[in-house]
């Protein structure tokens, strides 16, 4: 079964990358981000989702978060919205392990993948990040992280050939 890496399952393969890039970054390899090592209840992220039937914006909180290290104990509730109104809000408890595990599958289906630092801005501020490009099912994507964004770091999935962002950071706090 092939596992889908926009726009749902864009947050999975940014664990999934905070994963792998544990043991497997080289020396020359930059450091990819990892801001669950310092995930704190009431931190907030906030998209924009360009989705198959239009516009969408997903809101995801961490409602608590119990222990340390890998066996930390995190609670993230996500809230689907469209129109304005909240149609999908669910919650998910796992281990800090087992979040960024159990996800790992997506990025094993990703094709050519690489990692590079690139300078972007959000707010209009410049935020250190990282590309990483990837294909998948024969499409190409960029996916732009960074250690200064609350939760899975994900500041922009783009699709090559397309102008809208797939996914787009548009606010966070906490």
């Amino acid at each position: 079964m092939t596992r889908r890496l926009f726009p749902a399952l864009v947050f999975a393969f940014a664990a999934a990358v905070l994963a792998a890039s544990a043991g497997a970054a080289g020396a020359d390899a930059p450091l990819l981000p990892n801001p669950l090592r310092r995930v704190a209840a009431g931190q907030w992220v906030r998209y924009r989702l360009n989705v198959l039937f239009g516009a969408a914006e997903q809101r995801q909180t961490v409602v608590a978060v119990s222990g340390v290290g890998d066996e930390a104990i995190i609670t993230i509730r996500t809230e689907m919205i469209l129109d304005g109104e909240t149609v999908d809000e669910r919650e998910e408890t796992a281990t800090y392990k087992k979040l960024l595990d159990d996800q790992a599958a997506a990025l094993a289906e990703a094709e050519n993948s690489s990692v590079a630092p690139r300078a972007t801005e959000f707010a209009g501020a410049a935020v250190d990040a990282v590309a990483v490009r990837y294909t998948q099912d024969g499409e190409n994507y960029t996916l732009l992280l960074s250690d200064d964004i609350p939760l899975f770091g994900v500041i922009r999935l783009l699709r090559e050939g397309t102008e809208e962002p797939l996914v787009e950071l548009l606010d966070f706090g906490g």
